[in-house]
């Protein structure tokens, strides 16, 4: 991988851990506990900045950060498909943020391997992949990582741990519903997908916040410009997601999410004086083998559903040996 790619890379990957910081800081100190508030003011910027962008940037800069602004979506196409998916898309980001008020950073980074097994199981539910021995084995593995993790975790947290659980069971939907979409012909760049799902998720997080937040306490918040801020890193952290992806490509964003994740835990230990005992490390290091070996299978699966996890997994050990 090249400097360019590299730079993206790691830009993203700092900007990233450092909005989640933030936003826990938020929480925290910045006298604005209200997660599910924050997040739709997230999706509203992303809403009116992108589409502006859409309407009135020239050209280079729509076609550079919005590719397929021009792409016309029909309201049957939108709410036969954008408004289910704008529907678990708030609830991930809603819950999530939730749990970020009642756990540690660290806590909610160890249980984000989750998504893979609530996205296997998703995809089972919707017909869009077929349970195999091999997947169900991994999917095994990722959760027992997942469950020692935070039950060896310092801070545990039964409030933050069923939010994340629901976030990781939204985010499985979504994702599987994404692809539903996506083999029915709808593929947009991610920031006109962000676009098109920011509206509905801001009213329905707006929602959410006047039913469970409302009336926002603002006397203790540290000063108005500290959510002018942390709105414009969210619209600007969607715009380096779609960079680095284009630039790159899903496999290394995902694979260097899982290093960006492994850094942040590291940093906001220390940020927040968070311990993390070594059990609750071993519990993480053998999820992220099970995301290893889940990647492993999707590359390899017709040589699992064929010999099988153990002859499977043999074959392709054997093989990167004889390639080295």
């Amino acid at each position: 991988m090249d400097t360019d790619r590299i730079m993206w890379l790691a830009v993203w990957m700092l900007f990233s851990s450092s909005v989640i910081i933030y936003n826990k800081w938020i929480f925290n100190s910045g006298g604005f506990p209200y997660p599910l508030a924050l997040t739709g003011m997230h999706m509203g910027s992303c809403f009116v900045v992108f589409g502006s962008i859409r309407k009135f940037a020239p050209d280079s800069v729509r076609l550079t950060i919005m590719p397929d602004a021009a792409v016309v979506t029909s309201w049957e196409v939108y709410f036969r498909n954008f408004l289910s998916i704008s529907f678990f898309y708030a609830g991930t980001l809603g819950t999530g943020q939730m749990a970020y008020l009642f756990s540690s950073v660290p806590f909610v980074q160890m249980m984000k391997p989750m998504n893979c097994i609530t996205a296997s199981f998703a995809a089972f539910i919707v017909g869009m992949e077929v349970p195999t021995h091999s997947h169900v084995i991994i999917v095994g593995i990722v959760a027992f990582g997942v469950f020692f993790a935070t039950q060896n975790a310092a801070q545990f947290s039964m409030a933050g741990c069923l939010l994340q659980s629901a976030s990781s069971i939204t985010e499985g939907f979504r994702l599987a519903l994404v692809q539903t979409a996506t083999t029915t012909g709808i593929k947009l760049d991610p920031v006109s997908t962000v676009y098109h799902f920011s509206l509905a998720s801001a009213v329905l997080l707006a929602c959410a916040s006047y039913a469970i937040e409302w009336p926002l306490d603002l006397s203790r918040l540290v000063s108005p410009w500290i959510l002018v801020a942390n709105c414009a890193m969210a619209v600007i952290l969607n715009v380096l997601v779609a960079n680095v992806i284009k630039k790159t490509s899903a496999v290394v964003f995902t694979l260097g999410g899982v290093v960006k994740d492994m850094g942040l835990i590291a940093a906001a230990s220390i940020f927040f004086l968070v311990p993390i005992s070594r059990l609750a490390i071993c519990g993480y290091s053998m999820s992220l083998l099970g995301l290893g070996l889940y990647k492993v299978y999707k590359d390899n699966l017709e040589l699992f559903k064929q010999h099988g996890f153990l002859t499977g997994m043999a074959f392709v050990t054997g093989l990167s040996v004889a390639r080295k």
